[in-house]
């Protein structure tokens, strides 16, 4: 996603959502940091049209910070956090207050 433009990313927004999704959820640990680093490149390449995924995606990582615990998981925890860091600055204000109870 580095370096994608808004027009090349926006119309596969919600495949790539949902695939990078999977790939989250049950993928190896590479698969799961590559997976949350594309992630929040695609939300910083599109912005504020990320609003209409960030209630989601917001979950989904939380859910990852939560569940991996092992150490196994120390990079793919630090890159999640990040992504919500990005993620978060990328969707419009009002979006991000409406969510960052479940961020903070």
């Amino acid at each position: 996603m580095d370096g994608a433009s808004e027009e090349l990313v926006l119309p596969f927004m919600g495949d790539i959502s949902a695939k990078l999704g999977q790939l989250m959820a049950g993928g190896i640990s590479i698969q799961k940091e590559n997976s949350v680093t594309a992630f929040a490149t695609t939300a910083v390449v599109i912005k504020e049209k990320f609003d209409q995924h960030f209630a989601e995606t917001l979950d989904l990582l939380m859910k990852c910070l939560n569940e991996n615990q092992e150490p196994v998981y120390k990079q793919f925890r630090a890159q999640v956090i990040e992504a919500i860091t990005l993620i978060s600055s990328s969707v419009s204000e009002s979006i991000f207050l409406q969510h960052s109870d479940k961020v903070i």
